[in-house]
């Protein structure tokens, strides 16, 4: 059916002129075609072929909107042409123009491919005719690059979506399966195709989304859901449970699709978690184990900020979490180490080797501790330090034991020295004395000579009394113990005591009222006593005030009391004691000095002047009787010995203990040893009372201010670094006269009193004390002042 001509208005001018390819033999026809479009109003440029070769040239050389072909042509027709376009592979829309064609010719040509055809005689109809087909061509393109773009992007989702790192699934509305991606099939373990999966496999069948999930999909609500799901037997999918048994656990988001109600259909996202879940729970348990860990543990950056430390650092130093997180662990440095320490460390982990080694740290309050340490790098994947981890241990303790089982060691081994020479030497003794009686009875007559055996006599004699002492250090002295009062066997040395001591040293014997019944061999406690005596003297040149007291000190049965200043740093365990408290006012001694004290040929005093086994032979007499021996001293103040003997059992030994309900009340510690500090603060805690510290006196002052001295109680160490006891609380007093005071000191009361640095009426709690005297020492004076919690 040929197209009917349409007459239309003429076309306006366009800015972009149509290019026209002609195909045509005459010029003739060439300019009647292009007056006729012009006269219609058409803006176009046109180039005229007329061979094939020509019209080849035509199409690559240039781009044509259009092309209009004559149909007949000598040597070239329109068919031709349309053949010349399709091999060239150009899509242009193509219109035929004859003066002679028949319906049947105009129908092939159309299925040949031609766009529409004008007769000659009808040309007006040309230019409308080439307009619809440009018009249609831009359609026609458009709407090709349309379905090449929905094309691409369908084939850009199906990449997506099969390729996608998570499970995907559609459903359709009745919630069954619709397609699923790779991912999910190797989730679930599915081969099967589609079609196999389509009736079996129903999103409503899932075993573990509860139902009033079900019905918020169904409302085109999106839903989460997640949790262990098992393939065995599972109603889900059976082509699953017979591909892949087992469990997953899967994070899971089903969504509507479409904006209806109900919904067109289902989106199921699936992550299977199933590794990424037991990394979790691995990481929990880890971190449960950190944090459990009896162990300190910190870790920090790369700089060596602290990043994290568990619970036990907080135990083992005293810092909180968030004092310390962000600083160095310099805070802890205790100055013990010097500059090269730390870097010989650093330089170690920041090669990325392991460090192992010993720190001297300081806690929060100011106590030194002992750790031993493990320090590792922590690498990323490129093998970067970006952490370090370090793993201490406290062996504080340990090491304090150590050093007890090194010097009882010693002081064993040193015995059993000193005892084997004793027994030898007393052989020889024996021998060389008994000869020397021998010779003597043989030469009466001879005076000269008898002079001399003399002096072999005393001298033998006093290697006698040497090989005595040396025999009860090493405990080989026998012992005839019985039940004495310990203050009878000091009073009745007094007397030989004061002839010892000369004119020049006052002695004062303070004996405790209640007896203190102990087994003893007094003769033994005589001689360390006299040993004392003799030390005492000599280090009081100048004259001075010599001191004996003895007092009870009971220990709790959940108390240990170290001695420290004795010969193996004992501890005083459970039970009743009678302590011999032996002062002088001498030269004192020094730490380093009382380290030796006990040791065997010891000595401070010149050649010649002492054997330096009166204090080593003391200790040996005291341990055999199962008891203990300890120094307190400081140079130019003096020293006292406390001997601590274990009382019996009796009757008369038999003391009402500390009363367990105790006033109450708020007690300030001043105290400058730390450790010390922190047994007081500890001790006192445990009395039931609240307790505040300070390290100095000034450090009391201070917070006694910022309280408005609302205190029950001060305990204050009486020897300080800033000031002595004494001068503190005469400035305490002067802004808060009532708050009562007990002094706290290795030195006994009477010490003080007869040096005049305090009254009788000042109470004063020796070092050491058991929890049993301080809490009646504590209760007393509160009680006294009528002090309440």
């Amino acid at each position: 059916m040929i197209p009917p001509v349409v007459q239309n208005d003429p076309l306006p001018l366009k800015n972009t002129p149509t290019r026209i390819l002609l195909v045509e033999d005459s010029e003739d026809d060439e300019l009647l075609l292009k007056r006729q479009l012009r006269r219609d109003g058409m803006n176009f440029v046109s180039r005229r072929v007329d061979t094939p070769e020509a019209m080849k040239t035509a199409l690559t050389e240039e781009t044509w909107d259009v092309i209009v072909s004559d149909y007949c042509m000598p040597r070239f027709n329109a068919l031709h042409a349309m053949e010349v376009v399709r091999q060239a592979g150009v899509d242009i829309p193509f219109i035929v123009v004859s003066g002679t064609i028949g319906e049947d010719v105009a129908v092939a040509a159309m299925r040949a491919g031609a766009n529409d055809y004008v007769m000659k005689d009808k040309l007006a109809r040309l230019a409308p005719a080439i307009t619809r087909e440009l018009q249609e061509a831009d359609v026609k393109r458009a709407r090709t690059k349309a379905e090449s773009s929905l094309k691409e992007t369908e084939g850009r989702f199906e990449r997506v979506f099969e390729n996608s790192p998570v499970g995907l699934m559609i459903y359709d509305a009745d919630g069954m399966l619709c397609d699923l991606n790779r991912a999910a099939r190797q989730i679930f373990g599915i081969n099967k195709s589609i079609s196999e999966l389509h009736s079996r496999c129903s999103l409503f069948k899932y075993p573990t989304l509860p139902p009033e999930k079900f019905e918020k999909l169904r409302n085109g609500k999106t839903v989460k859901h997640e949790g262990w799901v098992s393939f065995d037997n599972a109603d889900f999918c059976e082509c699953m449970a017979s591909e892949r048994t087992g469990s997953a656990y899967l994070m899971t988001t089903w969504a509507a699709l479409g904006d209806d109600l109900p919904p067109s259909g289902f989106l199921g996202v699936y992550h299977d978690m199933t590794e990424r879940k037991k990394v979790e729970d691995e990481l929990v348990q880890l971190a449960a184990a950190v944090e459990a860990a009896a162990e300190s543990i910190i870790l920090t950056d790369a700089k060596g900020d602290i990043q994290y430390v568990n619970p036990f650092f907080e135990k083992m130093t005293g810092y909180t979490r968030e004092e310390v997180i962000g600083s160095a662990p310099g805070v802890l440095q205790s100055g013990k180490h010097d500059d090269k320490f730390y870097s010989s460390l650093w330089k170690t982990i920041s090669k990325g080797n392991v460090w192992k080694g010993h720190f001297t740290n300081r806690r929060k309050d100011g106590t030194l501790y002992e750790e031993e340490a493990v320090i590792s790098p922590v690498k990323d994947d490129e093998g970067n330090i970006i952490h370090y981890v370090a793993v201490k241990r406290d062996v504080t303790q340990e090491m304090a034991l150590e050093g007890q089982l090194r010097q009882s060691q010693k002081m064993e081994a040193i015995g059993r020295l000193a005892g084997g020479i004793a027994h030898d030497f007393t052989n020889m003794l024996l021998v060389i004395m008994q000869s020397a009686q021998f010779v003597k009875a043989q030469v009466p007559d001879r005076p000269d000579v008898i002079e001399f055996i003399n002096q072999i006599i005393e001298a033998g004699q006093r290697a006698s009394e040497l090989t005595g002492d040396l025999l009860a250090f090493s405990h080989r002295q026998r012992i005839s113990v019985r039940e004495r009062n310990i203050n009878d066997v000091l009073r009745g040395i007094e007397g030989m005591l004061r002839r010892s001591l000369g004119e020049g040293v006052e002695l004062i014997l303070n004996t405790q009222d209640d007896p203190l019944v102990a087994k003893v061999d007094a003769a033994l406690i005589e001689q360390v006593l006299v040993h004392m005596t003799v030390n005492a003297h000599d280090a009081m040149p100048d004259g001075g005030k010599f001191m004996i007291e003895s007092y009870l000190m009971e220990v709790a049965a959940d108390e240990r009391i170290p001695l420290p200043g004795s010969a193996c740093n004992m501890e005083l365990e459970s039970g009743r004691y009678g302590v011999i408290a032996i002062s002088d006012t001498g030269v004192g001694m020094d730490e380093s000095t009382i380290s030796r004290i006990f040791d065997p040929f010891f000595t401070t005093k010149g050649a010649g002047k002492s054997t330096g086994l009166g204090l080593s032979t003391a200790y040996g007499i005291i341990t055999q009787h199962g008891g203990a021996l300890t120094v307190y001293s400081n140079p130019g103040e003096g020293s006292t010995f406390k001997i601590f003997l274990p009382l019996l059992a009796t009757a008369e030994n038999q003391r009402d203990g500390y009363a367990t309900n105790q006033p109450g009340g708020t007690i300030l510690l001043t105290e400058d040893n730390p450790m010390v500090r922190a047994n007081i603060v500890r001790m006192l805690k445990d009395l039931g009372y609240k307790v505040s510290e300070a390290r100095s006196a000034s450090e009391a002052m201070q917070l006694l201010r910022e309280i408005d001295g609302k205190i029950d109680l001060v305990v204050s160490d009486f020897m300080m670094e800033e000031t002595n006891g004494k001068e503190f609380v005469r400035q305490m007093h002067q802004s808060y006269p009532k708050i009562p005071v007990l002094f706290a000191s290795g030195y006994t009361p009477l010490y003080f009193i007869t040096r005049g640095l305090l009254s009788p009426n000042d109470a004063v709690l020796t070092k050491p004390f058991s929890k049993i005297r301080a809490a009646k020492a504590i209760r007393d004076i509160l009680t006294r002042n009528g002090a309440t919690s």
